[in-house]
Protein backbone atom coordinates (compact mmCIF):
# COMPACT_ATOMS: atom_id res chain seq x y z
CA UNK A 1 0.00 0.00 0.00
CA UNK A 2 1.34 3.48 -1.02
CA UNK A 3 1.26 6.12 1.67
CA UNK A 4 -1.88 6.26 3.32
CA UNK A 5 -3.26 9.39 5.32
CA UNK A 6 -6.82 10.76 6.06
CA UNK A 7 -8.47 13.46 4.48
CA UNK A 8 -11.50 14.95 5.45
CA UNK A 9 -14.11 16.25 2.86
CA UNK A 10 -17.56 18.07 3.58
CA UNK A 11 -16.91 16.18 7.56
CA UNK A 12 -16.23 12.68 5.86
CA UNK A 13 -13.23 10.97 6.53
CA UNK A 14 -11.78 9.01 3.61
CA UNK A 15 -8.38 6.83 4.17
CA UNK A 16 -6.74 7.96 1.13
CA UNK A 17 -4.83 4.08 0.14
CA UNK A 18 -3.55 5.24 -3.35
CA UNK A 19 -2.87 9.05 -3.79
CA UNK A 20 -2.88 8.45 -7.99
CA UNK A 21 -6.23 6.69 -7.85
CA UNK A 22 -8.57 9.40 -9.50
CA UNK A 23 -11.11 9.07 -6.81
CA UNK A 24 -8.79 9.04 -3.79
CA UNK A 25 -6.70 12.18 -5.67
CA UNK A 26 -10.12 14.16 -5.79
CA UNK A 27 -10.45 13.33 -2.33
CA UNK A 28 -7.23 14.15 -1.50
CA UNK A 29 -7.41 17.77 -2.95
CA UNK A 30 -10.30 18.23 -0.98
CA UNK A 31 -13.23 18.18 -3.27
CA UNK A 32 -16.10 15.81 -3.21
CA UNK A 33 -16.34 13.09 -5.61
CA UNK A 34 -19.61 12.95 -7.18
CA UNK A 35 -20.69 16.02 -6.55
CA UNK A 36 -23.46 16.55 -8.57
CA UNK A 37 -24.71 13.29 -7.63
CA UNK A 38 -24.38 14.30 -3.91
CA UNK A 39 -26.56 17.46 -4.37
CA UNK A 40 -28.91 15.99 -6.49
CA UNK A 41 -29.92 13.19 -4.23
CA UNK A 42 -29.63 15.55 -1.15
CA UNK A 43 -32.37 17.98 -2.56
CA UNK A 44 -34.63 14.90 -3.44
CA UNK A 45 -34.25 13.71 -0.11
CA UNK A 46 -35.36 17.24 1.23
CA UNK A 47 -38.21 17.90 -1.38
CA UNK A 48 -39.40 14.28 -0.81
CA UNK A 49 -38.60 13.21 2.37
CA UNK A 50 -37.23 10.54 1.51
CA UNK A 51 -36.02 8.13 4.31
CA UNK A 52 -34.07 4.87 2.67
CA UNK A 53 -31.51 5.00 -0.51
CA UNK A 54 -29.99 2.03 -2.23
CA UNK A 55 -26.79 2.26 -3.62
CA UNK A 56 -25.52 -0.45 -5.73
CA UNK A 57 -21.61 -0.52 -6.91
CA UNK A 58 -21.27 2.33 -4.09
CA UNK A 59 -17.39 2.07 -4.16
CA UNK A 60 -15.58 3.47 -1.30
CA UNK A 61 -18.73 5.64 -0.33
CA UNK A 62 -18.26 8.77 -2.08
CA UNK A 63 -22.26 8.94 -2.34
CA UNK A 64 -23.48 6.59 0.42
CA UNK A 65 -21.50 8.08 3.33
CA UNK A 66 -22.62 11.77 2.77
CA UNK A 67 -26.04 11.19 2.17
CA UNK A 68 -26.14 9.17 5.24
CA UNK A 69 -25.83 12.23 7.22
CA UNK A 70 -29.04 13.52 5.64
CA UNK A 71 -31.43 9.99 5.30
CA UNK A 72 -32.72 7.55 7.52
CA UNK A 73 -31.09 4.88 6.39
CA UNK A 74 -28.88 3.62 3.42
CA UNK A 75 -27.98 0.01 1.75
CA UNK A 76 -24.46 -0.34 0.12
CA UNK A 77 -23.80 -2.81 -2.21
CA UNK A 78 -20.29 -3.33 -3.38
CA UNK A 79 -18.82 -6.22 -5.15
CA UNK A 80 -14.86 -6.44 -5.32
CA UNK A 81 -13.58 -7.08 -1.89
CA UNK A 82 -10.63 -4.85 -1.65
CA UNK A 83 -13.01 -2.14 -2.34
CA UNK A 84 -15.69 -3.25 0.37
CA UNK A 85 -13.09 -3.74 2.64
CA UNK A 86 -12.47 0.30 2.44
CA UNK A 87 -15.62 0.86 2.47
CA UNK A 88 -16.50 -0.99 5.91
CA UNK A 89 -13.16 1.00 7.22
CA UNK A 90 -14.74 4.51 6.35
CA UNK A 91 -17.90 3.68 7.74
CA UNK A 92 -16.56 2.71 10.74
CA UNK A 93 -13.77 6.18 11.30
CA UNK A 94 -16.61 7.88 10.43
CA UNK A 95 -19.04 5.89 13.36
CA UNK A 96 -21.71 5.93 10.58
CA UNK A 97 -24.36 2.94 12.12
CA UNK A 98 -27.17 3.92 9.51
CA UNK A 99 -25.52 2.30 6.59
CA UNK A 100 -26.25 -1.44 5.94
CA UNK A 101 -23.46 -2.67 3.34
CA UNK A 102 -23.30 -6.13 1.62
CA UNK A 103 -20.10 -7.47 -0.67
CA UNK A 104 -21.86 -8.73 -3.85
CA UNK A 105 -22.70 -7.77 -7.36
CA UNK A 106 -26.56 -7.13 -8.35
CA UNK A 107 -27.45 -8.65 -11.49
CA UNK A 108 -30.33 -10.92 -13.78
CA UNK A 109 -29.27 -14.48 -12.07
CA UNK A 110 -27.35 -15.69 -9.56
CA UNK A 111 -23.63 -16.88 -10.87
CA UNK A 112 -20.04 -16.34 -10.26
CA UNK A 113 -18.01 -13.00 -11.69
CA UNK A 114 -14.13 -12.65 -11.65
CA UNK A 115 -12.93 -8.81 -11.59
CA UNK A 116 -10.07 -7.07 -13.69
CA UNK A 117 -6.96 -7.51 -12.73
CA UNK A 118 -6.45 -4.85 -10.28
CA UNK A 119 -2.95 -3.95 -11.33
CA UNK A 120 -3.57 -3.89 -15.12
CA UNK A 121 -2.62 -0.14 -15.92
CA UNK A 122 -5.55 0.65 -16.64
CA UNK A 123 -6.96 0.20 -13.59
CA UNK A 124 -4.48 0.18 -10.63
CA UNK A 125 -5.07 4.55 -10.64
CA UNK A 126 -9.12 3.52 -11.77
CA UNK A 127 -10.48 1.73 -8.58
CA UNK A 128 -13.64 3.09 -9.79
CA UNK A 129 -13.43 1.82 -13.25
CA UNK A 130 -13.24 -1.88 -11.92
CA UNK A 131 -15.55 -4.31 -14.05
CA UNK A 132 -16.97 -7.99 -13.10
CA UNK A 133 -16.75 -10.33 -15.45
CA UNK A 134 -18.82 -13.81 -15.90
CA UNK A 135 -17.21 -16.95 -16.92
CA UNK A 136 -19.04 -16.41 -20.52
CA UNK A 137 -17.67 -13.12 -20.62
CA UNK A 138 -14.70 -14.91 -20.49
CA UNK A 139 -15.38 -17.17 -22.52
CA UNK A 140 -16.51 -15.35 -25.11
CA UNK A 141 -14.05 -12.15 -24.64
CA UNK A 142 -16.69 -9.26 -23.64
CA UNK A 143 -16.40 -6.29 -21.56
CA UNK A 144 -12.43 -6.64 -21.35
CA UNK A 145 -12.32 -9.95 -19.73
CA UNK A 146 -8.84 -10.45 -21.36
CA UNK A 147 -7.39 -8.76 -18.43
CA UNK A 148 -9.85 -10.36 -15.80
CA UNK A 149 -8.02 -11.76 -12.67
CA UNK A 150 -9.70 -14.65 -11.07
CA UNK A 151 -7.89 -13.47 -8.27
CA UNK A 152 -10.78 -11.92 -6.98
CA UNK A 153 -14.39 -13.49 -7.53
CA UNK A 154 -17.68 -12.91 -5.96
CA UNK A 155 -21.15 -13.84 -6.36
CA UNK A 156 -24.15 -12.02 -8.26
CA UNK A 157 -27.24 -11.78 -6.37
CA UNK A 158 -30.79 -10.70 -8.05
CA UNK A 159 -31.90 -7.43 -6.45
CA UNK A 160 -35.38 -8.98 -6.20
CA UNK A 161 -34.34 -11.80 -3.90
CA UNK A 162 -32.68 -9.53 -1.45
CA UNK A 163 -34.49 -8.30 1.90
CA UNK A 164 -33.88 -4.67 0.97
CA UNK A 165 -37.38 -3.42 1.69
CA UNK A 166 -39.19 -0.01 1.21
CA UNK A 167 -36.56 1.88 -0.11
CA UNK A 168 -36.96 5.43 -1.80
CA UNK A 169 -34.00 6.04 -4.40
CA UNK A 170 -31.96 3.96 -5.98
CA UNK A 171 -28.38 4.61 -7.69
CA UNK A 172 -26.55 2.66 -9.64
Amino acid sequence: MKNKETVIVNDIKYIIKNKEDIIQKTLLSGRQWNNNIVLTIGHLIKKYNLKHLVNIGCHIGTVALPISKYIKKVTAIEAFQPTFEHLQEHIKINKISNIESYNFAIGEKEETVYFLDPENERIINNSGGMHAVTESDIKENRLSSEIHSKKYSNLIKRFDDLLVQEFDIVLI
